[in-house]
């Protein structure tokens, strides 16, 4: 596989670990806003915190499983195994910031429609209902179990695009999942709280216009970021030429900046 493409493989397979749609999580509470702008409602519902990748992550070892056993690697896997693992993790520091910095175009895409189709009334009951314990609780949970094994297998075809349509079945997997999960870890003064916040007609409103938010969250994981393709060429190189030595040398390889 062409390096390029490989770049591109790997960065499409960090945005893909996070949530399709509205509802990532943001584990630190957001600041209150008396009166919240379809910006601001973008952000808590698409946090940087769900979007980046780290070691630790739920969704971390899918990711490397998927990238191991794929055709351009499952050889050198074999003879090295845990290499596509260490190679990931070198590419996360590069890999987080390209995202760090592009999401803010996202969360103003997404802040158009919700600016379009939401009162202020609505998008400000909506931002309570998600800065609230609960609220919290089911983006969090929504972050946690995203379900993407659709997304994979979109990223490692031929032509490397996402579709719509998975991003969409993404979402609704994920939801099946995380809801129940969500409201099992509420209290009861939580949840009672989360029920009372939410705001049925602007709820309605939100979950109708989720095609557009699909289409544009879309869109953003397709983008390609050359940006940092030199950076990560060097990650790359580097973390392969340290870990067939260590490996070779019988020595564990040195820790990487995302390990630490």
């Amino acid at each position: 596989m062409p390096r390029h493409k490989y770049l591109r493989l790997l960065a499409l397979m960090l945005v893909a670990t996070a949530p399709a749609l509205a509802f990532p999580q943001e584990v630190h509470a957001a600041a209150a806003v008396e009166t919240a702008s379809g910006f601001d409602l973008a952000k808590i519902t698409n946090a940087l915190s769900c979007e980046q990748l780290a070691v630790d992550d739920p969704n971390f070892s899918q990711l490397v499983s998927a990238m191991a056993a794929s055709e351009d690697l499952a050889d050198v896997e074999t003879a090295y195994p845990g290499l596509t693992r260490y190679m990931v993790i070198s590419m996360l520091p590069w890999l987080n910031l390209g995202i760090e910095e592009s999401i803010p175009q996202l969360w103003t895409d997404i802040g158009v429609v919700f600016d379009a189709e939401l009162t202020a009334d609505e998008r400000s009951s909506l931002h309570r209902l998600f800065e609230s314990s609960g609220g919290q609780k089911l983006l969090s949970a929504m972050c946690a179990n995203a379900q993407l094994d659709g997304i994979i297998d979109d990223v490692m075809s031929d032509d490397m695009m996402i579709k719509t349509s998975t991003v969409q079945k993404s979402w609704e997997d994920t939801k099946s999942v995380a809801v129940k999960q969500a409201v099992d870890a509420m209290s009861e003064a939580e949840l009672a709280e989360f029920e009372r916040l939410v705001p049925k007609a602007g709820f309605q409103k939100f979950t109708a216009i989720r095609p557009k938010i699909v289409e544009i969250k879309t869109a953003w994981m397709n983008e390609d970021n050359p940006k940092y393709d030199n950076q990560l060429d060097a990650a790359i190189d580097s973390a392969i030429e340290e870990y067939i030595a260590a490996t070779d040398e019988g020595r564990t390889p040195k820790k990487l900046p995302a390990e630490k």
